[in-house]
């Protein structure tokens, strides 16, 4: 984006981002245009959106562990963070790039913050495989590559495992990264209406489904690149974990929200969102898991 706008290239309306630290400088560059639609105003709380109305918090999810069902035991699966560092694991893992990957970035700033960089030192002898994004760890994953993700957005697990893909998530017990996505409009969008109409779209509640079709696309054609078996064995099943997501999407609420990733036996998130708050830290509702503002 920096190099477009240094080149006066303006093609995009919306960005959507998950490292949420790049909304901090493009306000401050005067990139980004106000703008609160209803719904935004209606059914987002404070801390999920800019006070300047620059941008909203229009996603979030986790990076966790995961493992492969048909070559890790239940029984014998990484618990947490500090089994990683079981030599067991040792060339047996692989995690995304925290320098192309804003998940990843955002997930080793949490991790680092509460378990410290001695942590990655060691991992680093683990002779981990190293990929790019956070939606590669999933893929290696379910191929059977790996048979442990040490990072990796956990959505990718979820639909692969509902796609029949022999995969399972971790949810360590020291607490799981928590990734915020900021939508905001550019103000030199080139469409500006219907840059103005899309976040109000999305935002609505009867309007989930734009945001669920976009990871199914993604996680659609992964299960179906790797065989999962016939078409209907990659359609997106309407079980507890869709209906977490739907009654969270619905409600665009913090109780919602916080039901939804308690359901989902996460004991712990580390969280941060940027920018937002100024003065003590807010709480998203579930025990340990303050929202810090990362540093400028």
């Amino acid at each position: 984006m920096a190099q477009e706008a240094a080149s006066n290239i303006h093609a995009a309306d919306v960005i959507n981002s998950s490292d949420a630290s790049h909304f901090i400088p493009w306000k401050k560059n005067g990139w980004l245009t106000p703008f609160v639609s209803e719904d935004v105003a209606k059914y987002f709380p404070d801390p999920y959106r800019d006070p300047d109305g620059t941008f909203v918090t229009s996603r979030i999810w986790l990076s966790s562990i995961a493992y492969n069902t048909n070559l890790v035991k239940p029984e014998d699966a990484p618990k947490s963070f500090a089994d990683l560092l079981d030599p067991k694991w040792a060339g047996k893992m692989v995690k995304g790039h925290p320098a192309y990957s804003g998940t990843i970035m955002t997930a080793t700033f949490e991790t680092v913050r509460e378990l410290g960089w001695d942590y990655l030192e060691k991992l680093s002898k683990q002779r981990v495989m190293q990929v790019q994004s956070s939606t590669d760890p999933p893929k290696k994953l379910s191929l059977g590559e790996r048979a442990v993700m040490a990072d990796g957005n956990e959505y990718g697990i979820v639909l692969l495992k509902e796609a029949g893909q022999p995969v399972e998530p971790v949810y360590p017990t020291e607490g799981t990264p928590t990734i915020s996505g900021p939508t905001g409009i550019f103000a030199s969008a080139p469409h500006p209406n219907a840059a103005r109409l899309f976040p109000g779209l999305a935002a609505h509640p009867r309007n989930p489904a734009i945001l669920h079709r976009f990871h199914r696309a993604i996680f659609g054609a992964c299960a179906g690149a790797v065989e999962a078996g016939p078409p209907e064995a990659v359609r997106y099943q309407a079980d507890e974990g869709r209906r977490r997501r739907r009654r969270a999407n619905d409600g665009r609420d913090q109780d919602a929200l916080c039901e939804a990733v308690s359901r989902l036996n996460v004991s712990r998130t580390f969280a941060v969102i940027p920018g937002w708050s100024e003065g003590p830290d807010r709480n998203l509702g579930i025990p340990g898991s303050p929202l810090r503002s990362a540093p400028e």
